[in-house]
């Protein structure tokens, strides 16, 4: 039987709204089921642009940033559409979440 549910986002780490998340922080989100890295990395995107690397643990995906992110800055974070499980269900509809880090250490 095919896989017809679309995947959604569980919890993310900042959460939406956050306040003084350290600059060293990793950005993850987590999914309802495993995903296609190769689909759901195309769709990650983070305003201001941050470069990093991305690995994962299971369902959850975790970008890590190259550098400290910029203190006391607002951060959107987009999963675009795109995102697709391991049946190519795609998550139906942008997520997008904000946060914002803290004064520098």
């Amino acid at each position: 039987m095919k896989d017809n549910i679309a995947p959604s986002v569980v919890s993310t780490y900042p959460e939406n709204g956050e306040e003084n998340v350290p600059v060293s922080a990793s950005i993850t989100v987590t999914f309802s089921e495993r995903m296609s890295r190769t689909a759901t990395q195309s769709a990650f995107s983070v305003f201001p642009d941050v470069d990093g690397e991305f690995s994962w643990n299971e369902n959850t995906l975790i970008f890590t940033p190259a550098e400290k992110l910029m203190p006391e800055t607002v951060y959107g974070v987009t999963i675009r559409e795109e995102a697709m499980d391991l049946a190519w269900n795609s998550i139906g509809e942008n997520y997008i979440w904000y946060f914002f880090t803290g004064a520098p250490l």
